[in-house]
This record gives C-alpha cells, sequence and structure tokens, in this order.
C-alpha cells in the first residue's frame, strides 16, 4: 500500500506550494473515508494526504458519516441542492462547521450552518491540505456556488 505523501518540511525555501509549515502537522492518516453510494461521478479517487492541522478526516462520532449515508442524508441533499452530484466528505473541521467534500473529480467547501457550498480552486488534495495548512481557508481559492432553485416537486 502507498504511504500517504507528506508535507514540505522546514527545509524548504521557495515560497510557492512547497513553502514551509509553521504549524504541527498531524500524523498521516489514509483518505478519504469511503463513498456512502455507489455513483459513477464518485470513480475518481482521493490519494493519500496529510491532513492539515485543525481538520480531521476521522471525526468522533458517527454523524460525519450518517451525514453523507444515502440519497437523503444531509450532505447528499445539499449536493443536489446547489445542482451537484453525489458526494462524499474528504476531512471537516475540527469545530465541525466546515467540511470539504468531493462531487465527480472537484472538491468543495460546504459552511454548514449557512448551507452555502463553495467550489474549491485545485483539483489537488495536497495543494489544498497545504493551502489549509499554511493559513486556514483565506488560503483557499474558491468561488460560490449557486443553489438551484426548488422545482417544488
Amino acid at each position: 500500500m502507498e504511504s500517504p505523501t507528506e508535507l514540505p518540511t522546514k527545509s524548504s525555501t521557495k515560497s510557492s506550494i512547497k513553502s514551509p509549515i509553521e504549524s504541527p502537522v498531524e500524523p498521516p492518516t489514509k483518505s478519504p473515508i469511503a463513498s456512502p453510494i455507489e455513483s459513477p461521478t464518485q470513480s475518481v479517487s482521493v490519494p493519500p494526504f496529510t491532513v492539515p492541522p485543525g481538520w480531521t478526516t476521522n471525526p468522533p462520532g458517527n454523524f460525519f458519516q450518517k451525514e453523507w449515508e444515502g440519497v437523503d442524508s444531509a450532505g447528499q441533499e445539499m449536493a443536489r441542492d446547489h445542482g451537484l452530484g453525489p458526494g462524499r466528505p474528504i476531512m471537516e473541521d475540527k469545530d465541525a462547521y466546515y467540511t470539504i467534500f468531493q462531487s465527480g473529480e472537484k472538491f468543495y467547501l460546504w459552511y454548514q450552518m449557512y448551507h452555502d457550498v463553495d467550489e474549491i480552486a485545485s483539483r489537488d488534495i495536497h495543494e489544498t491540505a497545504h493551502a489549509l495548512a499554511q493559513g486556514g481557508l483565506k488560503h483557499l481559492q474558491t468561488g460560490p456556488v449557486t443553489q438551484v432553485p426548488d422545482s417544488g416537486l
């Protein structure tokens, strides 16, 4: 089995994506959580990555998984409400306010408190994790995903 990719060490000197990490990094985890539903859009796998500080791929309790299990779960309903295909959670911040999830080949940030979703510009989970490790959400390049009007059905 392939080992998780590590984020750059303090010996890096460039200020690009390989810039040093100032905060401690959690031990690598096997990510992502398995897709709760079978779908052709979920065939894209996410490679193992180092989880940034303040985030987890394995929150305590089982609410995180239940939030995404089945077509009528809160996570799947939110994805549909925003015109997205089935989603699968990748990681959640430790306060459970934000979830990064994948739908198709793209990553999204779900602001659970406001039911808002932003598309993450990067298609590389390593870049996304590194940006979060460097400066939190403000270092992610995102754009809003418009909620699809309810058809009333």
